[in-house]
């Protein structure tokens, strides 16, 4: 039988503004009681050269400690498992104006020390295992702005996500993303949708999945200040396509919900 896990969390942070610069410091501590203290940070940094735009830059660490599943479920779980620890920076310029809306383009790397991953074995079982050494390097923009009375965002990313033991691309991750979504309100309704964008990604075995694009659909009608109803379509088209093999995606699917908010 697995073990129990206790964790306790302490956090702080600070954000603020000073002239032309702006600062962005955070702290956290846990403790596992299997794991004992973990601590992480983030700190960011910004400067406007004008004031529409910003140079920005940060760095941050991470530690995930692995899961019950990756520990002990049966036929896959490793009970020595380490943890996964890794360090990002990040450098990027920010451009934001009133007509051509927010445009963000930066430059990332984090770099894994024992990055979990789920790995084929000769005997056919996939089994959870550390990755002594990965990194991705990449670069990102995103767009968002207001067009005529309609919400639109874009956002594209170019990677390379590395298994420095071997010099391989890392298994079940792309190397192109890209996203695009489009939302306008009439009155109490909102109607809007996204199309999402993947390149293909290797898998165990030597197999390489394909990349894909799906679609959603979204609406909400807002009853009053506080109920409404939405209703959701995810993969409109019923697209068939798989993240890791051999377990299949979700088909074409619809949602309706009724909620409540506070105001």
């Amino acid at each position: 039988n697995a073990p129990s896990r206790n964790v306790f969390s302490v956090y702080g942070g600070y954000e603020g503004r000073i002239g032309k610069h702006q600062i962005q410091l955070n702290g956290r501590n846990d403790h596992y009681s299997d794991f004992g203290d973990q601590g992480s940070f983030y700190a960011g940094y910004g400067y406007y050269l004008t004031s529409a735009v910003k140079l920005l830059a940060s760095v941050s660490n991470a530690f995930r400690a692995p899961t019950f599943n990756e520990l002990y479920y049966p036929y896959y779980g490793q009970p020595n498992l380490q943890p996964e620890r890794a360090k990002s920076a990040e450098v990027g310029v920010q451009v934001e104006t009133a007509s051509a809306g927010l445009l963000r383009v930066t430059a990332f790397e984090t770099r894994y020390n024992d990055l979990i991953v789920s790995a084929l074995q000769p005997n056919g079982l996939y089994l959870a295992q550390n990755v002594n050494k990965a990194k991705v390097q990449g670069i990102e923009a995103s767009w968002r702005a207001s067009l005529w009375g309609t919400d639109v965002g874009a956002s594209v990313t170019f990677q390379n996500p590395l298994d420095e033991t071997n010099n391989t691309q890392l298994l079940r991750r792309a190397r192109r993303h890209a996203s695009f979504d489009v939302g306008r309100n009439f009155g109490n309704w909102r109607f809007g949708g996204e199309w999402l964008v993947s390149s293909a990604r290797l898998d165990s075995g030597s197999r390489t999945l394909g990349g894909y694009g799906i679609v959603n659909l979204n609406a909400r009608y807002n009853i009053d200040k506080q109920w409404f109803v939405a209703a959701r379509v995810e993969n409109l088209f019923d697209k068939n396509y798989q993240l890791a093999y051999p377990y299949n995606t979700q088909g074409r699917a619809g949602f309706i919900t009724l909620g409540w908010r506070q105001k």
